[in-house]
């Protein structure tokens, strides 16, 4: 079932390493923990309740969810990316600004992208369309550092393939980088 080359790895979104830091186990630990303790007919959902019970975390922790995905994509043979309705490439960083200052500065840094404006709640989080293909971005920012700082989030979903979600994905990071960038060398200061 495996969708990657035979003999060779499939890409996990999380380096070991970082696992290791955030969940206390690295990847081999939870794939054979995992192996040993979900049944082979196990949904995604149930999954990440395991794990976030093993955990002591919501489900919906970030902890959960890199877990699932990861034991999915390497053992599953998933897709990096896939969920039920097509691909979803996510992207996040840590600015410093804080979120109204860059809420203020989402028009100039989308210019230029195919998008229209489906839902707005400022200065939280928006959502558009991505008119070339009809897929969907929501971007939500959280303040950190009792608001000096921000984290910028970025899903774009309902992609129709693998490649449309590296294109995004990798697309999406560089825009994070240029807002970074720009709000911290204060070319955009308020």
């Amino acid at each position: 079932m495996a969708q990657h080359e035979p003999g060779t790895e499939p890409p996990l979104a999380t380096s070991d390493e970082r696992i290791r830091e955030r969940t206390g186990l690295g990847w081999e630990q939870w794939f054979d923990l995992l192996d040993g303790s979900v049944s082979p007919a196990a949904t995604r959902r149930e999954i990440a309740r395991w794990v976030a019970d093993y955990l002591d975390v919501d489900p919906l922790a970030w902890n959960a969810q890199a877990v699932t995905r990861g034991y999915e994509v390497a053992r599953r043979g998933r897709l990096a990316g896939r969920h039920e309705h097509g691909f979803t490439a996510t992207a996040s960083r840590t600015v410093g600004a804080s979120p109204e200052r860059v809420f203020e500065l989402l028009d100039e840094w989308l210019a230029g992208a195919p998008l229209v404006v489906r839902s707005v709640s400022r200065p939280r989080s928006a959502r558009y369309e991505w008119t070339e293909d009809r897929s969907r971005v929501s971007i939500t920012l959280d303040a950190k550092d009792g608001g000096i700082r921000c984290l910028v989030g970025v899903s774009h979903a309902k992609l129709s393939d693998a490649a449309a979600y590296e294109t995004r994905k990798a697309w999406w990071r560089e825009r994070l980088l240029v807002l970074k960038a720009s709000l911290e060398a204060g070319d955009h200061d308020g």
